[in-house]
């Protein structure tokens, strides 16, 4: 467990946002998605038919070392939305997740998630806002290399003392690997898997928790077409019947027509003040 714990602190210096919900669910052997018996509100988040799930009002962030600049006037998602946000590299699109999730903050502007303003929390209480209430697919996967396909899936039970790993929880997480196609590699270890396989792993540990909001920054960025569809499939499924909100940035213009609305970050960079910079 120490070794694990150290390994998640790598990680979380690496931006990993850690997902969580208080407690777990039954499992349905039939339906890997189950329903909720906890819910986020402790947070604000909005029940079906009620405002944004997200809402960002004059943001600014910069890097300013590289001299990267963001400025967003105003961008929402809708409760139950699925969002595409595309865009050249290094528009700030992953910086857009990150900052939404509380890994990084803004230099001023408001981010709401739900009724979290999420810049005014301290670090304690925006990662107990990620793990109460996100899943992220990140496009590095950052999973523990040491640890097999079935323990990366639970690693959210491994590291937050709120959850509870019980039987149901792991059969939840084979069941998931068995949807994605990682049935048979559930016990081997996460080096032995391509980079497909390996953010296959990623989607998996991102629904374990069943959160209200998906994150995912090029969830499909290392699939071959034929896992596209498969892992695309998972994550509108978990959306659709949970009310989970869906924001995906992606390059892949192939998959847009799937989701609810698409943002071009061209827009955000033409918002951009003419003394500031953004990367190409």
């Amino acid at each position: 467990m120490n070794r694990t714990r150290a390994g998640v602190a790598q990680l979380v210096e690496r931006n990993l946002a850690k997902v969580d919900v208080a407690g777990s669910s039954p499992v349905s052997r039939s339906n890997p998605f189950p329903a909720r018996e906890a819910t986020s509100r402790e947070f604000g988040f909005a029940e079906r038919g009620e405002p944004a799930v997200i809402s960002v009002q004059n943001l600014e962030f910069h890097y300013r070392k590289s001299g990267f600049s963001l400025h967003i006037p105003q961008f929402a998602v809708a409760r139950a939305e699925a969002v595409a946000v595309i865009g050249p590299s290094g528009s700030g699109k992953t910086t857009l997740l990150n900052l939404i999730s509380g890994v990084v903050v803004p230099a001023r502007g408001k981010i709401r998630v739900g009724n979290a303003e999420v810049a005014r929390l301290g670090d304690a209480a925006r990662r107990a806002f990620r793990i109460r209430s996100i899943g992220m697919v990140f496009q590095e996967f950052e999973l523990l290399e040491y640890l097999s396909v079935l323990d990366n899936i639970l690693l959210p039970y491994r590291i937050a003392e709120s959850l509870r790993l019980s039987v149901e929880v792991r059969e939840r997480a084979k069941q998931l690997g068995r949807r994605v196609g990682l049935g048979d590699q559930l016990g081997r270890n996460v080096t032995q898997l391509s980079h497909g396989e390996r953010q296959r792993v990623g989607v998996c540990r991102a629904l374990l928790t069943n959160p209200p909001l998906l994150l995912a920054d090029e969830p499909t960025g290392n699939l071959d077409p034929s896992n596209k569809g498969r892992v695309l499939d998972i994550l509108f499924e978990f959306a659709r019947e949970h009310g989970a909100t869906l924001l995906a940035v992606t390059h892949d213009h192939d998959l847009l027509g799937r989701f609810d609305r698409v943002v071009d970050f061209k827009q955000f960079q033409q918002a951009v003040r003419p003394e500031e910079e953004v990367e190409p």
